[in-house]
Parts: structure tokens; C-alpha cells; sequence
């Protein structure tokens, strides 16, 4: 809410708005923590180095990292700085966020940096990026309880037994999907567990399972894949590097289905 406050603001205002979504971090412990776990594994000024640069004629240019807890921690970053006063929102905007006429564009600011930011944080919790008031997030909590919690639903889910288990898949036609999303998830957390300067048995037993989960995605084996990442989220809640893309594997894979 306070970021689409911030994003259909005046520029006059944007010192105020900021403060605000930094309030507004700061009293809620579950956006505060989900942001402290990208944090631990984000090195700001090596970041900043990559996202910010010139040209040879001097023309500045901002590129987002591609990596999730990248973008949330480099997005908090540049509000943070701006709101302490490191930086100063006109001069950055005025040098890295040109438009196509070569003027300064807050819109460009809020398209590459606010929306991802809010876009994220938002899938993160499963909440709506068009809300604007607390009141609208009650609500839609409320409208997400009947939804998903009708038992007189008129469609129901189709059916495959795996085993002893009964999994009921929620789209059987997007398993493929799920599985590209799992192997890239998988192959995202093992390229940043290679960087972990200390050694541990948790470190040692996340690899191993997750060169188990791509075998099981380049398989299409849904019921080695879930088995695995149900271990694995429990192994990655122990590593602050990567506890974000841990949950956002564990969702990957359990929204496709439900299980009895």
C-alpha cells in the first residue's frame, strides 16, 4: 500500500513517501525479516557497481539484478540510503533514469525499482499490488478464505495416485512448468551455497539434495521432487543466504497440488 502511495505521488512528496515504506518495514516483522534474509546474502557495494553505470559518452544506465533476493535487497538499499540522506533521489534519478528524450524520468525510477520491489514483497505474503488502504488487505484476506477454503466448490481438482500417496494436482497441463521453475530455483540456490565462504553439514546436505531435486525435475518425477524439496525447506530455513528462494521453491512445488 505504501509503495503505490509512493508510486502515484508527486515527486514533491517522495522524501515523505519513502519514510513512510521504511515505517512501514520496520512494524511489520514478517516483511522486516524476509528483507534481513536477502540482506545477509547481498554484498551492496558490489551490487551497486553492477547496477549502476556509465557509458563512454557518460550516459548513466540503471540494470536490475536478475536474482530475486537481489532485487528486493538492492530496491531497499537505494530507499534506505535515500531516505538517510546517502543519496539523493533527484540527482540519481537525474543521472541513471533517463528516458528516450535524455531527461531525468521518476516514472523510470518507479518501473525499475518501486514496482519490483512491491511486486515481489507482495508474492512473497500473497497479497494483492493493487491495494491502497489496510482496510483493502483485510478485506481481501476475507475473499481469499472463502475462495480457497469452499468445500462446496463447484470444480475440483483432477486426481493421480503416486504411490501410497494421493496427490491432487491442481493443473495437470503446467506440471512441465513446474518443473522448469523447480530446476531453476535449485540451480539458483546451488550457484549461491558454491559462494559460502563457511563450511557446514547443512551447506553439504542442502547439495546434495538439490542435484537430487534437478535429477528428479529433468525425470518429471513429481512425488522424488516433492519428497526432496519438503527435506530440503527445512535444511534451507537453517541458511540465511538462501531461506528466500528456499520458500519460493517449497511454494513452487505445493501450489500444483494438494495432498490428502
Amino acid at each position: 500500500a505504501v509503495c503505490n502511495e509512493f508510486i502515484e505521488s508527486k515527486v514533491l512528496f517522495a522524501d515523505r513517501k519513502i519514510q513512510k515504506i521504511m515505517e512501514a518495514i520496520v512494524n511489520n516483522t514478517d516483511v522486516y525479516n524476509l528483507i534481513g534474509e536477502c540482506l545477509s546474502a547481498f554484498n551492496r557495494d558490489k551490487e551497486f557497481d553492477k547496477a549502476f553505470s556509465l557509458s563512454s559518452t557518460g550516459k548513466g544506465y540503471f540494470t536490475m539484478p536478475k536474482e530475486e533476493y537481489k532485487v528486493i535487497g538492492i530496491a531497499f538499499c537505494i530507499l534506505a540510503d535515500v531516505n538517510s540522506g546517502k543519496l539523493n533521489l533527484d540527482e540519481m534519478v537525474g543521472k541513471f533514469f533517463i528516458n528516450e528524450e535524455g531527461r531525468k524520468d521518476y516514472s523510470l525510477f518507479m518501473k525499475k525499482v518501486v514496482v519490483p520491489f512491491r511486486d515481489l514483497l507482495a508474492e512473497a505474503f500473497g497479497v494483492s499490488t493493487n491495494v491502497t488502504t489496510v482496510e483493502a488487505i483485510d478485506e481481501m484476506e476475507e475473499n481469499i478464505d472463502e475462495i480457497y477454503f469452499d468445500e462446496e466448490a463447484s470444480e475440483k481438482p483432477s486426481k493421480t495416485i503416486l504411490g501410497k500417496s494421493k496427490f491432487i494436482f491442481t493443473d495437470l497441463e503446467n506440471l512441465d512448468r513446474t518443473f522448469e521453475l523447480s530446476r531453476s530455483i535449485a540451480n539458483q540456490v546451488y550457484e549461491i551455497l558454491e559462494t559460502e565462504r563457511k563450511f557446514s553439514e547443512s551447506i553439504k546436505e542442502a547439495k546434495i539434495i538439490l542435484n537430487s531435486v534437478i535429477i528428479a525435475c529433468d525425470k518429471k518425477d513429481f512425488e522424488m521432487l516433492y519428497s526432496l524439496v519438503l527435506g530440503l525447506t527445512h535444511i534451507l530455513k537453517t541458511i540465511k543466504s538462501v531461506r528466500f528462494l528456499g520458500r519460493e521453491l517449497s511454494d513452487v512445488v505445493a501450489s500444483q497440488l494438494y495432498c490428502n
